[in-house]
């Protein structure tokens, strides 16, 4: 097998990045908006045999949650965005080398490691905006319908 050019290692550095990234977040992001998408129409479905209120509560929760999540979404894409455009920078000069981009992603990594110790807090802190509603109103759903089904059941077997 024959070593490759530096012009060939970025391309297929470039493609290889650009495939894997896009294939792992579309799936990600296909499976959070059929998981929301099922929590609301669950939500929706449950108002006829649910409380005003309760109902009104879970569906707080899940827009809550929902909200937080875009917000998140959002900044994770802009700092994504940041960390690939230093990348691109180092590949993009006028005489791109291994030594710089391996420069650049020691740069990158770096960076990110101080991103995480600064603001895992932060993290912490959106991940718990995030879950905390959202299994809330995944309780009381589930809840809902669990009276529900043991209502028919003691009618049925009344």
């Amino acid at each position: 097998m024959s070593e490759l050019s530096d012009k060939e290692f970025f391309e297929f550095q470039r493609e290889t990045n650009a495939e894997m990234f896009n294939h792992s977040h579309g799936y990600i992001q296909g499976l959070v908006v059929v998981a929301y998408a099922g929590f609301f129409v669950l939500w929706d479905q449950a108002k006829e045999f649910s409380s005003p209120g309760v109902w009104a509560v879970a569906g707080l929760l899940l827009t809550t949650s929902l909200g937080f999540y875009a917000a998140w979404e959002a900044f994770a894409f802009l700092f994504r965005q940041r960390l690939m455009m230093r990348m691109a920078e180092a590949i993009t000069v006028s005489e791109p080398s291994r030594e710089k981009y391996q420069m650049a992603a020691r740069e990158m990594l770096v960076g990110l490691q101080q991103f995480v110790r600064r603001f895992r807090t932060w993290w912490r802190a959106g991940m718990c905006c995030i879950l905390v509603p959202l299994a809330a109103a995944w309780v009381l759903i589930v809840a809902l319908y669990l009276i529900r089904v043991i209502r028919h059941l003691t009618a049925w077997t009344a």
